[in-house]
C-alpha cells in the first residue's frame, strides 16, 4: 500500500551496496546513470536507498512505489528543494529559488510562448535552422549524431524563444555563455553551489554578462514599434498577479529555465528518433512515404501540418517509451511518509526513474 502520510514507525529502505565514505555511490552514478539506479532497483528492490555526496537518496521505482512521488503535492514532496544547484544559474528569486506561488505564477508565463499560435510562428523558424545546418552536406558523409543535434535544437531554440538578436548578433557569445552555464551543473553545487572553482567562477560570470545583454535588448526593444513574436517578447509584456512587470533578472532566469528545461530532452530525443529508424527501415520507409504524401518535394512544413501525420507521431511516442529523456528526478520530503514498511523520514531525497 502506497500512502502519502505521515509515517509512524517503519524500517529504512535497504541501501544499495558499495559506496565510499561520503562519496558514496558517486562515481557508478556518474559513469552510467541509468545502469546504476537499474541495478539499485534490480538488486534492493522497487523501495531503496542510495548516497551521492553525502545525501541519502530514497530511489522509488516500480508502479505502487513510484505512484507516490507522482502524486504528492509540492508540499509533500518539494521540487525546489531538491534543485537548489540551479539558483546560480537561474538566479535568486526564481523558479526553484522562489516559494511555491511565485514559481507557479513564473511558469505559467512561459506558457503563451508554448501555446499554438506561438507555434504557428515558430514552424518556420524551425524549418530554416534545418535548411541552414544542412546545407553544406553533400551526397555522403558522416555526422556525430548527439553533437549534431545539440547543436540544432540550441539554434533553434534561441531563434524561437531569445529572438533574432541572439541567433544572428550574438550566436558565438550566447554558445559560449550557454557551454559554462551548462558547466556550472555539477554534483558539487548540491552542496557547495559557490565553491570558489574555475568551473562556478565562469559559470557567475556568464550568468552575469548573460543579464547584461538581455538588459540591452529589453531597452533596445523598448524603442521599437514592431515587437518580435518570441518567448523574449512575451516575458517583456508579461506582468505578475499584482501587476509588476518582470525586471532584467526575471526575465533572464526564465528564458534560461526555458532552453535548460528542452534542450537535452530535445535534442537526446532526435537523435534517439533518427537512430531507431535507421535500425528499422521498414518503419522508416513508411515514416518517409506519410511526409512525402503530405509533403511532396516543396510542401510547407507548417504547425498544422505536423499534427497531419500520424505515424512520425507514433515513432515519436515509441521512441520516448523506449529511451525516456530524463534518468532521475529528484524532491525533499517536507514531512514524514510511508511507503509499505518503509518510513522515509522528512528532508530526505526522494528520486523516481522514469526509465527504469
Amino acid at each position: 500500500t502506497v500512502k502519502a502520510s505521515t509515517a509512524i514507525g517503519g524500517s529504512e529502505p535497504p541501501m544499495a551496496k558499495g559506496g565510499l565514505p561520503w562519496i558514496g555511490h558517486m562515481l557508478p552514478f556518474t559513469r552510467n546513470p541509468y545502469r546504476f539506479v537499474k541495478q539499485v532497483a534490480d538488486e534492493a528492490g522497487e523501495i531503496a536507498a542510495f548516497r551521492l555526496l553525502g545525501q541519502k537518496i530514497i530511489l522509488l521505482t516500480g508502479d505502487e512505489a513510484s505512484t507516490l512521488f507522482y502524486r504528492s503535492s509540492d508540499e509533500q514532496l518539494d521540487q525546489s528543494a531538491a534543485y537548489k544547484l540551479m539558483t546560480p544559474i537561474f538566479g535568486q528569486g526564481l523558479i526553484f529559488d522562489a516559494p511555491i506561488k511565485r514559481k507557479n505564477e513564473q511558469l505559467k508565463m512561459l506558457m503563451p510562448a508554448l501555446r499554438i499560435e506561438a507555434m504557428r510562428n515558430h514552424s518556420d523558424k524551425i524549418v530554416q535552422e534545418v535548411e541552414d545546418i544542412t546545407a553544406n552536406w553533400g551526397d555522403s558523409g558522416e555526422i556525430e549524431l548527439v553533437e549534431f543535434m545539440k547543436q540544432l535544437t540550441i539554434n533553434t531554440a534561441s531563434h524561437c524563444l531569445l529572438g533574432r538578436e541572439f541567433r544572428y548578433e550574438l550566436s558565438e557569445e550566447f554558445a559560449s555563455i550557454y557551454h559554462d552555464l551548462e558547466q556550472g551543473v555539477h554534483p558539487l553545487a548540491y552542496h557547495f553551489p559557490n565553491l570558489p572553482i574555475p568551473k562556478f567562477r565562469r559559470r557567475d560570470r556568464a550568468r552575469e554578462r548573460l543579464q547584461q545583454l538581455i538588459g540591452e535588448i529589453v531597452r533596445k526593444r523598448a524603442a521599437q514599434a514592431e515587437k518580435p513574436s518570441d518567448m523574449f517578447q512575451t516575458l517583456i509584456d508579461m506582468r505578475y498577479e499584482d501587476g509588476s512587470a518582470l525586471d532584467e533578472n526575471e526575465i533572464t532566469g526564465l528564458l534560461v529555465g526555458a532552453i535548460f528545461a528542452g534542450h537535452h530532452t530535445s535534442s537526446g530525443t532526435a537523435a534517439w528518433v533518427l537512430l531507431e529508424l535507421l535500425k528499422n527501415p521498414a518503419v522508416m520507409r513508411r515514416t518517409r512515404q506519410e511526409l512525402h504524401d503530405l509533403l511532396g518535394e516543396k510542401g510547407e512544413v507548417s504547425f498544422q501540418s505536423l499534427r497531419e501525420v500520424p505515424m512520425l507521431e507514433n515513432v515519436v511516442k515509441e521512441v520516448l517509451r523506449l529511451h525516456p529523456p530524463l534518468i532521475l528526478l529528484l524532491r525533499k520530503a517536507v514531512e514524514p511518509l510511508s511507503v509499505e514498511q518503509y518510513e522515509i523520514p522528512a528532508g530526505k531525497l526522494v528520486g523516481t526513474s522514469i526509465a527504469v
